[in-house]
């Protein structure tokens, strides 16, 4: 599949988007700079942003300034609702980019809902999972399959983070399906 060109988006802005301000964008498996989180930041009524497959490997981020440019352009979209950042599997080693941009997204209160899946988070990412799930009192879907967990100690201290704060808000964990399977496989759920 062709990918877009962003200097062509950051063009069609280069008015300023008053007349044309986006509710929702999906910019999955295209490439991303810090220009175009300028022009993200420039759409305070952003309340879906998908960007699957764009933060998938180290090249896609070599200096992390397109996930620190992410992170910059969060605070002024304060009615974004949705974020997808699914990655293409955890065979991929994105781990220091997605671990940035889950200690940022702690600081977007209007998140309810968050898709991580297909990254590689690791065991050692799981305090940033728990952490987002407690202080993010409007968050009512995460989805987080595939992140290259060994323990299923990890599994339970997200579902434990979710309990506790059920009495805020009720959070949907949408079932680890994929990392279950290789939990059995390596016999870690034995236990």
């Amino acid at each position: 599949s062709e990918k877009l060109d962003i200097d062509k988006i950051i063009f069609f802005d280069s008015e300023g988007n008053d007349h044309f301000p986006l509710f929702e964008l999906c910019w999955d498996n295209n490439p991303v700079s810090p220009n175009f989180f300028e022009f993200i930041r420039k759409n305070p009524n952003l309340q879906y942003l998908s960007l699957n497959g764009c933060f998938t490997a180290p090249i896609d981020d070599p200096s992390m300034a397109n996930s620190e440019a992410l992170l910059s352009a969060l605070p002024s979209l304060t009615n974004l609702r949705t974020i997808q950042l699914q990655g293409q599997g955890s065979q991929y080693n994105n781990k220091e980019t997605i671990n940035r941009l889950l200690f940022g997204l702690k600081f977007v209160q209007s998140l309810e809902s968050i898709n991580i899946s297909g990254n590689k988070l690791t065991d050692e990412g799981v305090q940033l999972i728990t952490e987002l799930i407690s202080v993010s009192t409007n968050l009512k879907v995460l989805k987080f399959d595939d992140l290259s967990f060994k323990s299923k100690n990890s599994i339970l201290q997200i579902i434990d983070a979710a309990e506790s704060n059920r009495n805020i808000q009720p959070l949907q964990l949408l079932f680890p399906s994929f990392t279950i399977e290789e939990l059995v496989k390596s016999d870690e759920l034995n236990d």
